[in-house]
């Protein structure tokens, strides 16, 4: 058999070819996540834990919509010092009230 005029790539050399902007950007690929994330759900094969899993990306999707609150330097440390005063004054909640609170979502079952 003749022996090809062009040599094979490697792995990485492979991978590096596929990458796109984002992928170089951010160190991933993005449709490679969502076709994994496809995966999962498709493998799930109980209607009530693929409701729960559909209820909790809808809940990041939502929270994510928003941007998320950035303080300047400055800033944070006097919110981070409001804060401390405020422990030291007792005032917030206990752990079994937050627990209350938590969302529906994040509750164990």
């Amino acid at each position: 058999m003749p022996v090809k005029p062009y040599s094979h790539l490697d792995d990485e050399q492979q991978h590096q070819q596929r990458l796109n902007e984002p992928s170089l950007a951010y160190g991933y690929d993005l449709n490679a996540l969502k076709v994994e994330a496809i995966g999962l759900l498709m493998n799930i094969d109980t209607p009530a834990l693929l409701h729960k899993a559909i209820d909790s990306l809808s809940h990041i999707l939502k929270e994510g919509a928003g941007s998320p609150i950035q303080f300047t330097v400055e800033e944070l440390k006097k919110e981070l010092k409001v804060s401390m005063e405020q422990s030291g004054m007792g005032l917030g909640i206990s752990q079994e009230e937050m627990l209350k609170r938590k969302p529906s979502w994040m509750k164990s079952e």
